[in-house]
């Protein structure tokens, strides 16, 4: 089932290097402190081709990754950059590069900023250095491996197709309500994760795009009782699955990374993720369902409470 908002293919491209492996870096999200685009490393004002742009990074949970034991699904973030087609643009470079836990950007993003090219995109890369990129589960690290990457690699770029986007001239955009660009991405471990054979084994399947929004909601039961670990899945008007997510303790969900258009949303009481992660919920109703239709128009949306 494709997973990307415009049904494309995700491509991950990797680069052999030869240069000496990257510095040691802090944990983030952050604010954009330590981002640096072309304009900053050269100095002076933005010139006149280039418009100023946000990137925000979300993520999934991850579930039966014990919480007790700290679970973590860390990247080495190097750059991000916009693409059309094989041709990224430099946005987003790092000074020192940041090693991004995604298990902690299921509420709140991981954000930076800089300034892009005038131009047409269809899509978003993502470099990460692999030979830094780690699972902590069940209190055992795993070296994570990306779909593609041969030994030795020490540049991966993940690059997700996303609808089309153009970058002009400041104009109080009608859609976001600001002279910024603003971009967001679900990298979603749960459909791109598998821990198999002692490596943690990725398959990036990423959503989002520019003026993306958010679906919040509550899933309950007949008595009012929270439903935990219940899927929460997200279909297009095509009838392919754009992103997902799972309940937690308190039967809360987010959908990040969501854009305009309308959607049909199924809580799921059991369900496989593309990559073979498997949840059952807890808490709900004996052939509990809930399916409903959820409208984006450039604003987050909250469904308050959905009983199954």
């Amino acid at each position: 089932m494709n997973r990307l908002l415009t049904g494309g293919l995700l491509a991950v491209l990797v680069y052999l290097s030869g240069c000496s492996a990257q510095t040691a870096s802090s944990l983030v999200p952050m604010s954009g402190a330590n981002a640096r685009g072309t304009l900053d490393v050269l100095g002076g004002a933005p010139p006149k081709d280039r418009r100023h742009g946000e990137f925000a990074l979300f993520d999934a949970p991850l579930p039966n990754a014990g919480a007790s034991a700290s679970p973590a699904v860390v990247i080495r973030l190097l750059a991000v950059s916009p693409a059309n087609g094989d041709k990224p643009s430099p946005w987003i470079t790092f000074s020192k590069p940041q090693d991004v836990d995604l298990l902690q950007l299921q509420q709140d993003a991981a954000t930076w900023d800089g300034f892009m090219a005038y131009g047409q995109y269809n899509a978003i890369q993502l470099s990460v250095d692999p030979s830094h990129c780690y699972v902590v589960q069940g209190g055992v690290k795993y070296p994570m491996v990306f779909n593609g990457q041969p030994a030795g690699a020490k540049q991966v770029a993940i690059k997700g197709n996303v609808p089309n986007f153009t970058v002009g001239p400041p104009s109080n955009d009608a859609v976001s309500g600001t002279d910024d660009i603003q971009v967001a991405l679900d990298f979603n471990v749960f459909e791109s994760l598998k821990i198999e054979n002692g490596v943690a084994k990725m398959d990036p399947h990423l959503s989002g795009g520019a003026h993306a929004s958010q679906i919040h909601g509550k899933v309950v039961n007949a008595e009012n009782g929270q439903v935990a670990n219940a899927a929460v899945v997200l279909i297009n008007a095509g009838g392919h699955m754009v992103n997902s997510t799972v309940t937690n303790g308190g039967g809360d969900f987010q959908l990040n990374g969501i854009l305009p258009g309308t959607y049909t949303l199924h809580v799921l009481n059991s369900y496989t993720s593309g990559s073979g992660n498997s949840v059952h919920a807890v808490g709900n109703d004996p052939n509990g369902a809930v399916t409903t239709t959820v409208t984006i128009n450039g604003h987050d949306i909250d469904l308050h409470q959905l009983t199954d």
